[in-house]
């Protein structure tokens, strides 16, 4: 870099004369074609400016590009850069990266045919960037895609993410600073709130961000398990002043939305072959409340519950129509579309090897131990051996 370059448009500095220690400072609004737009129409659009380094030297070989396309150039030795191209319309965010510097974000709406100016200043890397990593999820565990989480910090101008399909989200090239950066998230039909996290140099925090709904909404969550500490499935749950009742999963697992029923209430748990139990739990408004339940077996005897789960191991998908039978009994079970059975008999406690196989898959066993008149799940994995496919049928003469 070398020079300097007059352009009327800089804005001027902060306070003390000092450069701002952030990502970078936005110089020139966009021009008066570049407004809200539908995006992907046919005629040509063309995004231009200067970018400057600290001391106001025109920054040569910075990499412009639009994110997610194939359009970029490199600045020339005014710091310049020109890009042009027919699918630049809509929302769109520059990317400024150069050796260095903090890599610069920048989100834009430009018109179909319209031209747009963006110009500003890189912060150069005094010492090893952070970042701030994690996922946003919904208070039921699910995760919230498309949230829109912006970083500020120390009075900086700030920088935005979306998340992705799975509640991720990243903000690369954060400088360290003394103080806490503030990260805001909102996202639609959820509370917006915001969380605090501390960049540190050369570091990664990650944060795992829980919204609650907009509209007031109670969650219980939470697991059952017998006397030994092995998940108990096909459990019941009711809940005080509800009707509906849930049911533990093959992790001895359950949720249960319970919309207007904070407060103090009865948890009732039931299985067959165990004792009833009624836990108190306290349900926040709105929030999640979480219980860990534990039944003891009756000692009465009486059939045994086995659930079984078999997945491909290459997949972890389900594997439907799987044979499921226990070492030295005649009888078999065969799994269903979600890849379980479910077996009840009077002749299956004490220690069992469950054996499972399935055409062109190989075959897999494991022990298990059910009490007497208890219940119990196994999650099991088999192996696909082949994909050729056989041909069977009668070859005969045509002549």
């Amino acid at each position: 870099m070398s020079g300097k370059t007059t352009f009327p448009d800089r804005i001027d500095r902060a306070g003390n004369g000092r450069m701002l220690p952030v990502l970078a400072v936005l110089l020139v609004l966009a021009s008066p074609m570049a407004m809200a737009a539908n995006g992907g129409g046919s005629l040509t659009e063309t995004i231009s400016g200067y970018v400057f380094d600290e001391t106001g030297i025109p920054a040569e070989g910075v990499l412009v590009n639009v994110e997610h396309t194939s359009v970029g150039a490199p600045t020339d030795s005014k710091g310049h850069y020109f890009l042009r191209g027919v699918d630049l319309d809509g929302q769109g965010t520059l990317v400024f990266t150069a050796d260095g510097y903090l890599t610069v974000r920048v989100e834009y709406d430009l018109t179909d045919g319209g031209r747009m100016s963006r110009s500003l200043y890189l912060v150069e890397v005094e010492e090893e960037a952070g970042e701030v990593v994690g996922t946003v999820t919904a208070f039921d565990g699910s995760p919230v895609e498309g949230a829109l989480l912006t970083i500020t910090g120390n009075g900086l101008p700030s920088t935005s993410v979306r998340t992705g399909p799975e509640g991720n989200f990243r903000f690369r090239d954060l400088s360290p600073e003394e103080v806490d950066y503030t990260l805001t998230v909102e996202a639609e039909d959820h509370m917006t709130i915001n969380v605090t996290a501390l960049v540190e140099a050369g570091a990664e925090t990650h944060l795992d961000i829980v919204l609650l709904p907009e509209v007031p909404m109670e969650l219980v969550r939470g697991s059952v398990i017998d006397g030994r500490g092995f998940p108990l499935p096909g459990a019941t749950i009711a809940l005080e002043g509800s009707r509906d009742e849930w049911t533990t999963d093959i992790d001895g697992t359950f949720s249960a939305h319970v919309d207007e029923r904070k407060g103090t209430r009865d948890v009732a748990v039931s299985l067959n072959g165990y004792e009833d139990i009624t836990y108190p739990v306290i349900i926040p408004e709105p929030g999640v409340a979480t219980v860990h339940l534990r039944l003891d077996i009756t000692g009465n005897g009486g059939p045994e519950t086995l659930w079984v789960e078999v997945v491909n191991a290459q997949t972890g998908e389900p594997l439907e129509g799987a044979s499921v039978s226990l070492e030295g009994q005649e009888w078999t079970r065969t799994t269903d579309a979600t890849g379980r059975s479910i077996m009840t008999r009077d002749d299956i406690e004490g220690r069992q090897t469950i054996v499972v196989s399935k055409d062109r898959f190989t075959s897999a066993a494991e022990i298990f131990e059910l009490e007497d008149g208890g219940s119990g799940s196994v999650r099991m994995s088999i192996t696909q051996t082949s994909n050729a496919v056989s041909l069977e049928g009668v070859v005969i003469d045509a002549s």
